[in-house]
Parts: C-alpha cells; sequence; structure tokens
C-alpha cells in the first residue's frame, strides 16, 4: 500500500463526493484525484527520482491539498515552505534539502526571489512569469489516469522543517512507511473509529503544520475536508455549522 493506490482507490470508490471545498470552490474525488495525478506525472515527466525534494510554497488553497498528495504519489519527498518563514530562512532549506523543483504561488513571487535562482523548475500557481511552467498547463498536458509505482516504503516522502524555539529550521525525516503508519495512528488512536461520509475536517490551521497530518486519512475514507485561507472564527463556526 502506498500514497498513490490509496488516492486512486478513493477516486474511483467516492468518485462523484465533494473531496475539498475550500478557497477555490468545490472538488469531487474524481476530479481531484485525476489532477493528482497528472501532477504525478509531470513531476516525473521532469527526469525526477524516487525521493527527489520538491519545495512546495503555498498558503492554505485546494491546490496544496493536490500538491501533497501529487508528489507523494509520485514517490517523491515534500518539502513544505511555511509561508510565515523569513525568506532566508526558505533558502537555507532549499540549499539543506537540496531541491531542483518549486511549486509556488505566484503570490509569493517577491519574496522568494532568491529560492528561485537557485531551482532548475519553477511550476507556478496562479500566474505566469518568464522562465516558470504553469501549474494548469503543466498538468493539463498529461493522463488523468492513475500513477501505480512500486515505492520503496523507507524513502522519503517529507522532509518537515522546524526549529521549535530557538536555532535554524531542521529537517525531519518522514518516510512513505510513516506516513502510512500514520494514518493508521490517527484512525485507531485519535477516533478510534473509521471515518465515512458524515466526517469533515477543517484546515482552519495551516496544512504545512499538524491539520497536513490528516489530509491524507480523510482523503482515504471518502471524508471531506474544508480548506480555509486563514483562521477566522466566524468562518470556522459557520463550517462547523453547516
Amino acid at each position: 500500500m502506498d500514497v498513490g493506490t490509496i488516492v486512486a482507490r478513493s477516486m474511483r470508490r467516492y468518485r462523484d463526493r465533494i473531496a475539498v471545498e475550500g478557497p477555490e470552490g468545490s472538488i469531487t474525488f474524481g476530479e481531484i484525484g485525476s489532477r493528482i495525478f497528472q501532477l504525478a506525472r509531470a513531476l516525473k515527466a521532469l527526469g525526477l527520482q524516487e525521493g527527489d525534494r520538491v519545495l512546495d510554497l503555498q498558503s492554505n488553497q485546494n491546490t496544496y491539498i493536490e500538491s501533497d498528495l501529487g508528489i507523494s504519489s509520485a514517490g517523491l519527498c515534500r518539502v513544505a515552505l511555511n509561508y510565515r518563514l523569513h525568506p532566508t530562512d526558505w533558502v537555507r532549506i532549499t540549499k539543506d534539502c537540496g531541491a531542483k523543483v518549486l511549486i509556488m504561488d505566484a503570490k509569493f513571487w517577491d519574496e522568494a526571489g532568491p529560492v528561485r535562482e537557485i531551482v532548475d523548475h519553477i511550476i507556478l500557481i496562479k500566474g505566469d512569469h518568464h522562465g516558470t511552467i504553469n501549474y494548469e498547463n503543466f498538468l493539463a498536458k498529461e493522463s488523468t489516469e492513475p500513477l501505480l509505482l512500486a515505492v520503496n516504503p523507507d524513502s522519503l516522502v517529507s522532509l518537515n522543517y522546524s526549529s521549535g524555539t530557538t536555532g535554524n529550521p531542521k529537517g525531519a525525516i518522514r518516510t512513505h512507511r510513516n506516513r502510512l503508519a500514520s494514518l493508521g495512528n490517527i484512525v485507531t488512536d485519535i477516533f478510534g473509529r473509521t471515518l465515512n461520509e458524515s466526517d469533515c475536517w477543517v484546515h482552519a490551521g495551516p496544512v504545512t503544520h499538524t491539520s497536513g497530518l490528516f489530509v491524507l486519512p480523510y482523503f482515504a475514507f471518502g471524508a471531506k475536508q474544508i480548506v480555509q485561507a486563514k483562521y477566522e472564527p466566524e468562518s470556522l463556526v459557520e463550517a462547523i455549522q453547516h
């Protein structure tokens, strides 16, 4: 079992259910599953090999769920750049992990200038700049069919950079095996039951942080996720009530 297999299964089994509701609207499991595999195929077409690092610079939005699951489905290692960090930290992380591909929201274009100079490929969401690849065009050229790879469970699925309260951010290693174990632990130890269609997770906090741990469990069991662009008490209460 791997992330790609889980995505393919949910894409087929829950095709017409709403998977994600966020700033860009609602999208079904069938629709987002297709986009996830298009992204995975497009990344592999760049020549990336298992475990290669892909930087991901976004705030909370629908495409963040796509990139999270798409990078994992391609057998690659996601390195999320927390948008709350200073750009000098982004540069330090980029050099430390050796990433050559950056997926980023165009709204961070200016701040990410030093990072853009380091990587070989820039996939730009919601924008076009010379020398970049538009995210939608990047996906559009690829097949929507599931990309089922024999991923080594002990290869990296993510490097999670955190500094705690002191020092520079350091990358905590997480493997594909770790991610699947986390899925099981969340279901058994936190929820104590299998999730279903009536369940819903609200990403009120950054998906780059703890909230992101719940992306795969909810996707695996066909439960909806609501992605909020930022924490606002009124919006959170409204999401809970509806």
